[in-house]
């Protein structure tokens, strides 16, 4: 567990919130989230995920940033994105456990707050309405050559834009951690 302050509880809740299928939460059920998810710091240049590993969680970048890339077939490496403070990576993804179609690297120190896929589904069975959106969601995913990459990208810029600039900025930064 990690020391879950004010502010940090504030930049958690508001990005979570900010995700489209988890908009319509009851609040606790969004504290639930928040409170489950792990704290991680990663260094700069280690892998976080790589191509073919299976998305076994969804993560909100309080600090740094992460590199998303893929290697095409001359050999040549191509930045499809850089990730920073309150991007949400995986929130489709982990919903069917989708295969990585892209590497991701840390450019800077990172810290990111996780929550495991067994772990969010145990919580969402608190909310019947939720549970049943996300099972049409993993349902239409699975039936429709939907790229959950590309929902997850779509997801990220969404989040980046709808969350409050305070909360992004970082004038709401952990202090003395």
């Amino acid at each position: 567990m990690y020391a879950y302050d004010d502010q940090l509880k504030v930049f958690v809740h508001t990005i979570l919130k900010s995700i489209p299928y988890l908009t319509e939460c009851s609040h606790e059920v969004i504290s639930a989230l928040a409170l489950s998810m792990k704290q991680d710091f990663l260094e700069p240049g280690s892998e976080y995920f790589s191509v073919g590993d299976s998305q076994e969680c969804m993560s909100i970048i309080y600090e740094g940033q992460i590199s998303l890339h893929s290697t095409m077939d001359n050999g040549t490496e191509i930045e499809i994105e850089r990730l920073s403070r309150g991007a949400v990576i995986g929130a489709y993804m982990f919903l069917v456990s989708d295969e990585n179609h892209v590497t991701a690297t840390c450019k800077t120190q990172t810290q990111i707050f996780t929550i495991e896929r067994t772990l969010f589904t145990h919580i969402i069975q608190r909310d019947p309405e939720l549970l049943a959106r996300l099972i049409a969601i993993q349902d239409k995913m699975l039936l429709t050559p939907t790229n959950p990459n590309i929902l997850d990208f779509i997801q990220s810029k969404y989040v980046l834009k709808t969350a409050k600039g305070d909360i992004l900025t970082g004038d709401l930064a952990l202090r003395g951690s």
